[in-house]
């Protein structure tokens, strides 16, 4: 964690959370190993314009917890999940100082909400 204060300014703003400080970053990521294991990233694209660093990736993981707040009160399924994310990063004095994303929060919901077929029942083809 002591990387952190070395990438993100002190005034961070993250517009996700609406959260300000270095502090988030570790929130959110607490959040997220409590929610997926054997995370891995597909990294799509790193783009940068200006002072701004966008980064387009596609998650999968094993849904094993609730941290993310937009979780709370499902049932945790095991089931390996995946969804796209974009992230735009803000630079200013060769630190982020602003964050904004886009992720297909709702996809991640439709996979980890889905009904789990019972052994007698056929699969969809």
């Amino acid at each position: 964690m002591a990387t952190l204060d070395d990438v993100f300014s002190e005034d961070f703003l993250d517009h996700v959370s609406g959260r300000t400080g270095r502090g988030i970053w570790g929130v959110v990521t607490a959040w997220s190993r409590e929610s997926f294991a054997d995370q891995r990233l597909e990294l799509h694209a790193i783009m940068t314009s200006g002072d701004l660093v966008s980064v387009w990736f596609t998650m999968s993981a094993r849904h094993i917890g609730n941290g993310f707040p937009f979780l709370c009160g499902r049932p945790v399924t095991g089931r390996t999940v995946s969804w796209q994310h974009v992230h735009l990063f803000r630079c200013a004095d060769a630190s982020f100082a602003e964050h904004w994303a886009v992720r297909d929060d709702l996809s991640l919901l439709h996979q980890i909400d889905a009904p789990t077929p019972s052994a007698t029942e056929p699969l969809d083809q």
